[in-house]
Formats: C-alpha cells, sequence, structure tokens
C-alpha cells in the first residue's frame, strides 16, 4: 500500500518561519523561551516552521503536541481550521495566571469544532505548588485535547 510523500522537517512549529530559542529541561520536557522565561535548562537555537502553511489544502488529523505555544500557534492558524477534519492537542498549562484553556477552547469553537478534554497530568516540578483550600491542586498540567467536526 502507497501513500502521499512523506516530508519530515527537523524543526519546532510556531507562528513565523526562522529560528527560535527553546529550553530543554530533561528528556522530554521544554518549552519556547519567549513564552516562559522563568524556565530553567539548556538553551537551544532550533529552526521554526510556520505552521499555516501546510493548512492550506484539507488536513484529516492533525496532531499538536509544542509545549505551551498551542494558543499563539492556533490563533495563526484561525482563519485556516476549516481545512482541518480533526485535531488533537497536548495542551499545556505552564503558568496559573495566564491560563490559554478557555482561548483554545473558545477558538476551537468559533472554527466549528466540537472537542473533549481528557487525561490530565500535574506537572508539579513546572511551578510552585499554590495555595490551596483543595487537595492535592495541580495548577500546572497537560491535558489532550481531541476536536472534530460534528
Amino acid at each position: 500500500m502507497s501513500g502521499p510523500p512523506v516530508q519530515v522537517e527537523a524543526a519546532a512549529v510556531w507562528i513565523e518561519d526562522g529560528e527560535i530559542e527553546f529550553v530543554c529541561e530533561g528528556s522530554d520536557s521544554g518549552a519556547v523561551a519567549s513564552l516562559d522565561p522563568s524556565i530553567n535548562g539548556r538553551r537551544s537555537r532550533i529552526p521554526a516552521r510556520r505552521l499555516r502553511r501546510w493548512l492550506e489544502e484539507r488536513i484529516d488529523l492533525l496532531k499538536i503536541d509544542i509545549e505551551g505555544a498551542e494558543l499563539p500557534v492556533l490563533r495563526d492558524c484561525a482563519d485556516l481550521l476549516h481545512n482541518v477534519r480533526m485535531i488533537t492537542i497536548d495542551l499545556h498549562e505552564f503558568d496559573p495566571a495566564h491560563r490559554q484553556t478557555g482561548q483554545v477552547f473558545d477558538l476551537l469553537t468559533n472554527a466549528g469544532f466540537v472537542y473533549d478534554l481528557g487525561h490530565l497530568t500535574p506537572l508539579p516540578w513546572r511551578a510552585p505548588q499554590l495555595p490551596s483550600p483543595f487537595p492535592q491542586p495541580a495548577p500546572v498540567w497537560a491535558a489532550l485535547v481531541r476536536a472534530w467536526r460534528r
């Protein structure tokens, strides 16, 4: 069985082509430095590609796992999301003072998607624990968002 050709690019997904500074926290975690200046780790300049250039044609499934850059990238692509049938997003909330989840949900709704949320994973090493009246608070987390068209 043969499908369309596949092109692999070793680059971060971002809102413009060029380079970004990425902070690597360890084996599988990090962030775009400009989005989270408080993050500690090894910093590297890496190539970046604007996602919207791939959304000019029909996309059956778009998977996004971009370590906290979900909102700016989705905003940049909002007018082309009608070309996407389904999306899975690893949605990261690293800063309790600047939540992006509500805005991501609004963006998906405005683009005509139905969505669900699951697999909430607390990330306690990313930020100091906040005082809470509730046991085991998880103010910093990652969750799976699945969105599809009716």
